[in-house]
């Protein structure tokens, strides 16, 4: 679907950098697919990469692009955010709300022909205003507490407590 969309964007200046391995044979069809839709200068396979060379990367891009429409608990989200990347995904697996509320854009998940020219509308209007990236960005850095585990424990305290007090008015 990332292949699709940035094909559909028709936009030089979009390079899609591609990090992780599949089976050789689904490399050797994605790497295909980006010929057939005239991309193979604008996509960089990188491969497996090590975890801190993924942050390094992850830093120097603009927009990360979440394609997945199945996976719940995908920590690459949270890698994204956690160096400022904004985030385009879709409205769906969790990430959506957290995507909307301060990380970058959650579409929503129409056919697969809509969802494509939609991420490819998305990733046109980022180009041509990079300056939401770097809000965006900002946001993020801004943010970050709110998502660390010691704020999330406290979260949770605040919750048992409402719930212990309320309890015990109720005996």
């Amino acid at each position: 679907m990332a292949l699709q969309a940035v094909a559909v964007t028709k936009n030089p200046k979009v390079h899609l950098h591609i990090c992780g391995i599949g089976t050789p044979q689904q490399e050797h069809n994605y790497k295909e697919l980006a010929k057939e839709y005239g991309l193979s200068q604008q996509c960089h396979w990188h491969g497996k990469v090590e975890h801190d060379k993924i942050l390094s990367l992850m830093a120097q891009c603009d927009l990360f692009l979440f394609t997945s429409i199945m996976e719940a608990t995908s920590t690459v989200v949270l890698e994204a955010i956690s160096v400022g990347l904004p985030v385009l995904s879709f409205n769906t697996c969790g990430f959506g709300p957290l995507v909307k509320d301060f990380a970058g854009v959650a579409i929503e998940l129409t056919t697969p022909e809509q969802s494509v020219k939609d991420l490819a509308m998305q990733i046109n209007h980022f180009v041509a205003h990079s300056d939401e990236l770097e809000q965006i960005s900002k946001q993020e850095f801004d943010n970050q507490e709110s998502l660390s585990w010691e704020s999330k424990a406290k979260q949770m305290m605040e919750i048992y407590d409402v719930a212990i007090h309320k309890h015990n008015n109720h005996e």
